[in-house]
């Protein structure tokens, strides 16, 4: 039976993000975990008499089960909170005896009336915020007498932060998880953690993450027993100058600079990739933030060129070793990413410190073609992006990053790249210096990024930027900023991800 118990709500249309199925429990005291039944779903629809269009009707079911009726309303709706901001709606739906119910309620702003907020829990658990969008009564029954809309009320997807939580991948320090980091990964949930050994903001006086091999293994260990949703772990280990598992701390392998890498031949570079990817594996890193694919127009650019970090100023080299590069990591299971679109070798700046535009250097056909090349031959783990400006792409001068002509009509539209994009570190100095970080992230999204990079490698450390970068997220699509389809598609991608690469089932 399904009941109306207070008012009924205006119309809606709150599509929710996309699911995210987790893997079987490994994390169960118990040996042998029962498995619990899956979290109901439910539909509710809403009619509205193209007749009489200031009355709407309500009917519910449970997925696959029956409809049932739940009344009618005149609109608006009229109870008022205190503040009279918002119009109210609550009822309660429940589906026989033995099925839990789930009880709905409804916000509608009075300044936006075609602007719903939706909340609903199964009845005595917690509220969780469902996705809100502008309300779109545009299906017609087929009598033509009603238009109507519908949602999907399903409880074993994520919430909207926890989904937005799954688009940001952080760094923190600690080489084991103290009670700050413990907190942050249950509270926001990332999507991964980026593993350091430098701690940035004390200078080195503090440890970061990585000390020697019996310590990295036990830290990354420890990270997917606390996160309720196994993560990504990723670490910078391109070879020669940037590379975190180093000699002195005890790890065997001694990986040679891109550079050095693209003046051999791309067998070697397969041989050597697939080393690393292997010792990667065996301390629990799933992804390598690399190859560089940027082309070494300018050899002594400060971010590239000068630390080697370039297979070559011949963007058949860089493609070549690049796709070696990426070949030995997926034999072992271990993410890539190409770096930093759409192009950072002609750079006389480096963006880690301030804007770096390269409207006048920048070489468009030789810096696109890795990129071009191996998404055209099938590639599709993630790209990052650069936080470049350059005019030429996009006259309003933004950073790539922040470009939605650059991240999505360039690179997905005129490139067909299909894959997750990561931004490069947001708290970099040409984003932060230029933008609130927030702010930034939010833009980010817009552009076309589906994980926001937050390093926590720039003083002061705070990891409390974590939480206020997801909640910034959230408020932008509650204000129609970022749309509920926005969110669901970065979450498929990073879900996909995670699949393919075993990180859940």
């Amino acid at each position: 039976m399904i009941r109306l118990l207070r008012f009924a709500a205006c119309a809606l249309a709150v599509p929710f993000v996309a699911a995210l199925l987790l893997a079987p429990s490994a994390r169960a005291d118990s040996h042998e975990a029962v498995a619990a039944p899956p979290p109901p779903a439910f539909e509710l629809r809403i009619w509205q008499n193209v007749a009489d269009p200031a009355r709407l009707a309500y009917s519910a079911r449970p997925v696959g089960g029956s409809w049932t009726a739940l009344g009618t309303v005149p609109l608006p709706l009229d109870h008022l909170t205190p503040s009279r901001t918002y119009r109210l709606g609550e009822f309660s739906l429940a589906t026989g005896p033995d099925a839990p119910s789930i009880d709905v309620f409804i916000v509608q702003s009075v300044d936006t009336p075609d602007l719903i907020y939706l909340n609903a829990r199964l009845s005595g658990g917690s509220w969780r915020a469902f996705v809100p969008r502008r309300l779109d009564l545009s299906e017609l029954s087929p009598s033509g007498r009603h238009r109507y809309t519908g949602i999907t009320l399903d409880f074993g997807r994520l919430p909207l932060r926890d989904a937005i939580g799954q688009m940001l991948l952080v760094g923190f320090r600690g080489v084991a998880l103290d009670a700050e980091s413990s907190a942050m990964l249950s509270s926001v949930k990332p999507g991964g953690v980026i593993l350091f050994d430098y701690d940035g903001p004390s200078g080195g006086a503090e440890d970061r993450n990585i000390t020697d091999p019996e310590q990295l293994s036990a830290l990354t260990a420890e990270l997917q027993v606390d996160s309720a949703i196994p993560l990504f772990i990723a670490i910078d280990a391109e070879g020669g100058y940037v590379n975190r598992l180093r000699t002195r701390y005890g790890f065997p392998l001694v990986v040679p600079s891109a550079q050095t890498l693209g003046e051999g031949s791309p067998e070697d570079t397969a041989a050597i990739a697939a080393e690393l990817a292997a010792e990667l594996s065996a301390y629990g890193i799933n992804w390598n933030l690399a190859p560089v694919v940027d082309v070494n127009i300018d050899p002594d650019s400060p971010a590239i060129g000068y630390w080697e970090r370039s297979f070559g100023a011949d963007p058949e080299v860089v493609t070549a070793h690049a796709r070696a590069f990426i070949e030995g990591h997926r034999e072992h299971g271990v993410i890539t990413v190409l770096k930093h679109f759409p192009g950072h070798g002609s750079a006389a700046g480096d963006t880690h410190i301030g804007v770096t535009d390269v409207t006048a250097t920048y070489q468009r056909a030789d810096e696109l073609e890795p990129y071009r090349r191996l998404i055209a031959e099938g590639y599709d783990a993630p790209v990052m992006t650069a936080h470049i400006v350059n005019r030429n792409l996009d006259e309003r001068a933004l950073p790539a990053t922040l470009s939605r002509l650059i991240m999505t009509d360039l690179l997905r539209g005129e490139i067909g790249f299909e894959g997750l994009v990561l931004s490069d570190d947001m708290q970099m100095g040409a984003i932060v210096t230029e933008y609130g970080l927030e702010e930034a992230a939010v833009e980010a999204i817009i552009a076309g990024v589906d994980i926001i990079l937050l390093a926590n490698q720039s003083a002061p450390y705070d990891l409390a930027v974590v939480a206020g970068v997801r909640d910034a997220i959230a408020r932008a699509v509650s204000g129609g900023l970022i749309s509920a389809e926005r969110i669901r598609e970065s979450l498929e991608r990073i879900t996909e991800l995670k699949r393919e690469y075993g990180i859940i089932e």
